[in-house]
Order: C-alpha cells, then structure tokens, then sequence
C-alpha cells in the first residue's frame, strides 16, 4: 500500500497513520497518541514493560518508522526484568545506533528524562497507574488494552486527562477500523438479510 510522507506536525495528530492498525501488528504509531509540538522537533520516546506486545508491537513497529524517516528518537526504557529492558536497549541500539536509557523504575524514568510520549505494554493491573503518572509528568501516552482493571481507576485516568490536557490512547484501533463501518451499512441496507444471529470474539 502507498503511504504518503508524513511530518512530525500532521504525526502529532494522528500519530502514524502509515501504519496499519491491525489486530496483529497494532502499537503506538497507529493511533492518535500524541499532541502537537514544535513541528521541527524530533517526537522522544519512551517505552515502560516492553514485553512480548510491547517488544513486538511498540519497539519495532517504532524502529522501523524510525528507519522509514518519521521523525522520532528512542530515547528510554523501563522495565523490572532485566531481559525485557536489555533486550530492547539492545536491539534500538543495534538498530538505530543510538544509546538508549534503562531504568528498573520508570517512576526515575519519568523524572529524569526529557520525554514527549510513553508507550505501556506493562501487565494490565500496572496500566491506570503508569498512564496517570505519565499524564501528571507532562506526557502523552499509549496504553495497551485494557486502559483499567477497575471502574475506579478508569475515572482516575479520565480525571487526569482532563486535568492535564495531555492525548491518552488506548490499543483498541481494530475497532476502529473503516471494515466495522461497511458491516454496519451493509447490515442496515438488508444485504444481508435478516440477521438471526451475530457471535463476536476478540
């Protein structure tokens, strides 16, 4: 598929759409994830438990956009298992050249680095805390589903949103998809006859 060139300001919008938000490739750069800045500047990024979804779909997915000339720097990781944060300091490092910080704590991550975004692919009971104390830290942030365990944090993490002004998306972009818009239609036009019965997964 052709993909248009894309700059940092029209990526700050919509933050990648040159990728394609499948259900198996989805990760930070096919949402919306981030707010506009100086136009001019390279997007820092940061990754917290960049385990297997978030190695997979967030680190290289960003690699390779990286590669393609989207303008963006990995720049830190955090993550309490050493092979998950080794491995991905390693592999931009191999990848892209450059240095990449590593923290056990993101809370020190948060705190020391100068950052724009952070991608979350920690285990779901971890997401309402990281996403809140990024949003506080002045970040915008991609969380991998789901955004909260609990009603209660999902409230916490809409408060903090409101409150900071900052873009939090959450790793759902498959239901976001043009195809759902053309079921709907074909289903409401009776293409497809009468439906008796609908059974979903995901």
């Amino acid at each position: 598929m052709d993909q248009s060139p894309i700059n940092r300001r029209d990526f700050l919008k919509t933050s990648g759409t040159t990728a394609v938000a499948a259900s198996a490739i989805a990760g930070l750069a096919s949402a919306p994830a981030f707010g506009a800045g100086n136009s001019n500047e390279a997007i820092r990024i940061a990754f917290i438990g960049p385990g297997g979804r978030g190695f997979g779909a967030h680190v290289k997915k960003l690699v390779q956009l990286k590669k393609d000339g989207m303008n963006i720097e990995l720049v830190a990781v955090a993550d309490v298992y050493s092979e998950h944060r080794d491995r991905t300091a390693n592999y931009i490092k191999k990848e892209l050249g450059n240095d990449v910080a590593a923290y056990v704590d993101y809370r020190d991550m948060l705190e020391k680095e100068k950052l724009d975004a952070v991608a979350i692919g920690t285990p779901d009971h971890w997401h309402a805390k990281q996403t809140v104390d990024a949003m506080n830290a002045g970040l915008h942030v991609y969380c991998e589903k789901p955004m909260t365990k609990k009603v209660e944090e999902a409230l916490d993490v809409v408060e903090t949103w409101k409150k900071t002004g900052k873009i939090m998306q959450v790793g759902v972009q498959s239901t976001s998809l043009p195809v759902w818009d053309d079921v709907r239609a074909r289903l409401q036009d009776g293409q497809l006859g009468k439906v008796l019965q609908f059974q979903t997964e995901y």
